[in-house]
């Protein structure tokens, strides 16, 4: 079975393989660097990146601290930032309160294609080097519930290992 240093190694050998054919693309080296990822205990690159996606997700989920509980938004004036972004799947939509798994995983997803919620919850796009350095002052990262209702106060403790590698 896989663990972490072979999910690294294993990213290690496609940044490389990426480099070389940026650099020169001559011969096709793919079936060797799936020789190598196999190797490292992986069955193909699908398994690889399944693989990949789980540990990131897990190392989230472990360093990413939310507070708060929803509460539809009860009281809020105007359309709340969730329904802005989300529309009909939105929890105050729905009328069924978020949970904290669901948000912290809602905001991994947002995070990692590149987005948060700017002024009144429009998505404004971020690169991955803007988010490393905003992530690393250890501020608090915004959620998309309105202040006094819902999560606030998420904070991103320093991770083991690069959770947005792609």
């Amino acid at each position: 079975m896989a663990d972490l240093d072979s999910l690294l190694a294993g990213r290690r050998l496609i940044d490389v393989y990426r480099q070389r054919q940026a650099q020169l693309p001559i011969v096709d080296e793919s079936a060797k660097l799936l020789s190598d990822i196999q190797a490292l205990g992986f069955e193909d690159f699908h398994d690889f990146y399944k693989f990949n996606s789980q540990l990131c997700r897990a190392e989230y989920a472990k360093k990413c601290t939310i507070e708060g509980e929803c509460d539809l938004c009860a009281g809020y004036k105007g359309v709340p930032p969730c329904k802005k972004f989300y529309g009909a799947l939105s929890c105050s939509a729905r009328g069924v309160p978020a949970t904290t798994e669901g948000i912290r995983s809602d905001m991994f997803r947002a995070i990692n294609r590149g987005f948060l919620l700017g002024e009144g919850g429009v998505k404004r796009s971020l690169t991955m080097d803007t988010f490393r350095k905003l992530r690393d002052t250890g501020k608090p990262l915004q959620a998309f519930c309105p202040p006094g209702h819902g999560f606030h106060g998420g904070r991103m403790e320093p991770l083991d290992f690069d959770v947005f590698w792609r």
